[in-house]
């Protein structure tokens, strides 16, 4: 069944590039209708692996992804998809898993678009200007709103221009339609990030709800009940109450659909310090002759 399934993707992507779903599983090539621009250093560009035995580390979905290694010389490199057709509703919405593998050496990338054609020159707008996953084994979901190139064809470029760090990997990359509870879309935000209570940000998808967050002191996708649950519908920001100094906190947001809500929001993440006032000492000094 699932071989059949992996067939009938394959030939919707081939066939109809208004949406598809690429794991980059059965082979490690760059798949039909996707490219390739080795852009900067000659030895390492975009390539797909298997991590079937691959140090312990896991694919996002299946056993391959692509993967970007470091170089000494900078990237200048894309992963492009084929020409997608942006329709309302079917395909107006990107997401993909990203991951950095070394805290050590943190690898990110940014996400283009084109109107035109698949060439690095074309690529002038930037949709996400930089994908940084906390580094380490886990992959961490983004999504981009694609409603306002609504008409166009489009192709989109994943790229990395970084120099000499380790490896970036992505995996489960989909174009479709925004579902009728979908997530909040794009980064979020931390203002007021000194204060009592810092307020966090988010974008509301094509279809406004409420919402519940979850805050943790782990990076891991959250299991449990949210942590709040703003009364508030239609909201898109909320102030943070409780928070111990000093500590950094991982901030997750879903729309509330009900009993599952949407799939998460990409991670946010905040460092929380208070700031300090200093205690001053006077010190009276005297010469004596």
């Amino acid at each position: 069944m699932k071989l059949k399934l992996l067939y009938f993707m394959l030939f919707i992507s081939i066939s109809n590039y208004s949406q598809f779903s690429q794991s980059f599983e059965g082979a490690t090539t760059v798949p039909v209708g996707w490219s390739v621009i080795n852009g900067g250093d000659v030895t390492n560009t975009w390539t797909g692996i298997s991590l079937a035995a691959s140090y312990g580390l896991q694919a996002q979905n299946g056993t391959n992804c692509f993967t970007i290694a470091y170089d000494a010389a900078a990237h200048d490199d894309y992963l492009i998809t084929p020409q997608v057709a942006v329709t309302a509703g079917t395909s107006d919405k990107l997401s993909f898993w990203g991951r950095s593998r070394d805290a050590n050496y943190p690898e990110t990338i940014s996400v283009r678009l084109s109107t035109t054609t698949a060439t690095a020159s074309d690529f002038t707008v930037t949709l996400l200007a930089t994908v940084a996953p906390i580094s380490g084994s886990n992959f961490y979901k983004y999504t981009v709103d694609l409603t306002p190139y609504v008409g166009s064809n489009i192709y989109i470029g994943f790229r990395s221009t970084t120099t000499d760090k380790f490896y970036f990997d992505i995996d489960n990359i989909v174009v479709g339609g925004t579902p009728m509870c979908g997530e909040p879309v794009g980064f979020l935000t931390f203002t007021n990030q000194n204060s009592a209570t810092p307020t966090v940000s988010w974008n509301a998808p094509s279809m406004p709800a409420s919402y519940w967050i979850y805050v943790s002191t782990s990076g891991a996708i959250p299991t449990g009940p949210p942590t709040y649950m703003p009364l508030n519908m239609g909201a898109t920001s909320f102030n943070l109450p409780g928070l111990v100094d000093n500590t950094k906190y991982y901030v997750y947001i879903k729309s509330n659909c009900g009993m599952s809500g949407s799939v998460f929001s990409s991670l946010g993440v905040l460092n929380y310090i208070t700031p300090k006032t200093p205690p001053y000492t006077y010190v009276l000094i005297t010469h004596q002759a």
